[in-house]
C-alpha cells in the first residue's frame, strides 16, 4: 500500500506529463490490483479530458474499463470519452472493441461497434472447430492469432454463445453464484483482483446405461473454484482442451476458474460411472449452470463449446458478470445476501482420482434445486475453490 500510494501522489504532481497511453497504462494498473486513489482517478480524469483529441481508440476502451472497475466511470468523463471514440471507430481493432463494447459509454451501444463485434464474433467462429473430433486437434493457431484478441468482452461473449444456443442462467441463480464469491477489500489496499467460478449441476445416466452399468449413480451438487494454479491433480479424464490465444501466448489457460470447474465436471461424470470415454459422455444428461465473476477469455469459452458437444443431453448455461454489475470488485454481492464467511476456501486436492475438500460448506449455502433429469441416488457437494 505504501508503495502505490507513493507512486500515486508522484504521479498526481507529474500528472500534465503523461502522454493518453501513459494514462490508460496507470489506470489500468491500478484497476488491475482493485486499488482506488480518487485524487489520482480524478488527476488522470482532468487530463485525460484535457488531451481526448490525442488519445487513440485503445486509449479510450483501456482507460474506460479502468474506470468502470474502479466505478469512477460517470459524468463528464464518459460523455467525453464517447464523443471521442465516435469520432475514431474507423480505428478500432479487436481487443478494443471488446472492452468499448461492454463498459456502458454511449457508444458502446452504438450500431456502428455492435456491428463491428458482431462481425468479429462470426470471424472467431470460423476459426473454431465445430465438432469434438477437429476440437481435439485444437483451434486454427493462425486464424486467431490474426485477430488479435484474447476474448470478446462480455457482450461479444454472449453473442457468440448465442450463436451456438448456450443460454445465460436467470437471475436467480445469478444472484446465488454472485453471493458465495469471497468479497473483496473494496479498493482499500492493494490486492489483485481474484477470479471465481461458481457451477451447479444435475447429472443422470439414460435408462438403458443404468441397466448396462449398474455402478453408474446419479449425482447433484454446486462447485465453487478460484483462478490460478493450486497444484497438480494425479487423475483427470482431459476430454476439454485449453486454447493458446494470440495476444497473451504464455498464459496456462488451463488454470483458469471456469475451465477448472467445467473440466472437474467432465471428471465426476466418470468418477460417478456415468461415461468412461467421450462416446459415453452422449448418453449422459441432466443440468449445469456456470457463473464466472469477470468476462471469460476465448479459450474458456472455447472449453464451453466444447462441454456442450461432448454432453448434448446436458442443457447448459453459462454466463459472467463484471465488478461494476455487483457489489465487489471480485463479482461478490453486497449485503444480506453475502455468504463467502461461511465457505472454506482451501482448495480441493485429487488423491488417487477421488477429490478431497476438507471441511465442507456451511449450511447456510443451499444445495440447488433438483431438476428432473436426475435422480437424488448419490450427492456431490463441493464448494472450495481450486
Amino acid at each position: 500500500q505504501p508503495l502505490m500510494d507513493g507512486i500515486a501522489s508522484a504521479a498526481i504532481g507529474r500528472i500534465h506529463e503523461f502522454r493518453p497511453t501513459g494514462l490508460s497504462n496507470m489506470s489500468w494498473a491500478f484497476a488491475t490490483l482493485s486499488y482506488l486513489v480518487r485524487p489520482l482517478m480524478q488527476a488522470v480524469f482532468v487530463a485525460a479530458t484535457a488531451k481526448a483529441h490525442q488519445q487513440d481508440i485503445r486509449d479510450i476502451a483501456n482507460i474506460a474499463f479502468a474506470f468502470a472497475t474502479l466505478r469512477v466511470l460517470d459524468g463528464p468523463f464518459k460523455d467525453a470519452l464517447s464523443r471521442e471514440a465516435l469520432q475514431k471507430l474507423q480505428h478500432l481493432e479487436p481487443q478494443s472493441l471488446a472492452f468499448l463494447a461492454e463498459v456502458g459509454l454511449e457508444v458502446s451501444e452504438s450500431p456502428a461497434v455492435l456491428a463491428q463485434l458482431d462481425g468479429l464474433v462470426d470471424e472467431v467462429l470460423h476459426c473454431l472447430p465445430h465438432d469434438l473430433d477437429r476440437w481435439r486437434h485444437g483451434a486454427d493457431s493462425r486464424a486467431l492469432k490474426a485477430l488479435r484478441v484474447d476474448h470478446l468482452g462480455s457482450v461479444g461473449t454472449r453473442l457468440l454463445l448465442e450463436r451456438v444456443k448456450i443460454a445465460a442462467p436467470d437471475e436467480a441463480f445469478i444472484s446465488r453464484a454472485s453471493s458465495t464469491f469471497p468479497a473483496d477489500a473494496q479498493g482499500s489496499i492493494p490486492q489483485q483482483r481474484r477470479i471465481f467460478a461458481y457451477a451447479e449441476y444435475t447429472f443422470a445416466p439414460q435408462d438403458e446405461a443404468v441397466e448396462q452399468s449398474p455402478s453408474a449413480s446419479s449425482c447433484t451438487g454446486c462447485m465453487l473454484r478460484e483462478h490460478g494454479f493450486q497444484g497438480l491433480r494425479k487423475w483427470q479424464k482431459g476430454w476439454l482442451k485449453a486454447v493458446t490465444l494470440p495476444v497473451n501466448s504464455s498464459v496456462d489457460r488451463s488454470v483458469c476458474a471456469e475451465f477448472q470447474v467445467l473440466n472437474e465436471l467432465c471428471d465426476l461424470v466418470s468418477l460417478q460411472g456415468l461415461a468412461d470415454n467421450m462416446d459415453e459422455c452422449k448418453g449422459v444428461r441432466g443440468t449445469a449452470k456456470l457463473l464466472v465473476s469477470t468476462t471469460p477469455c476465448l479459450s474458456c469459452v472455447c472449453a464451453v463449446m466444447q462441454f456442450q458437444l461432448l454432453f448434448p443431453q446436458v442443457d447448459l448455461e453459462f454466463g459472467c458478470i463484471q465488478p461494476w454489475q455487483s457489489g465487489g470488485l471480485n463479482g461478490a454481492q453486497e449485503g444480506p445476501g453475502q455468504i463467502s464467511a461461511q465457505v472454506d476456501i482451501s482448495p480441493a486436492r485429487w488423491e488417487g482420482g477421488q477429490i478431497v475438500t476438507g471441511r465442507t460448506h456451511s449450511s447456510t449455502l443451499q444445495s440447488p434445486p433438483l431438476q428432473q433429469a436426475a435422480s437424488t441416488k448419490a450427492k456431490h457437494h463441493s464448494v472450495t475453490p481450486e
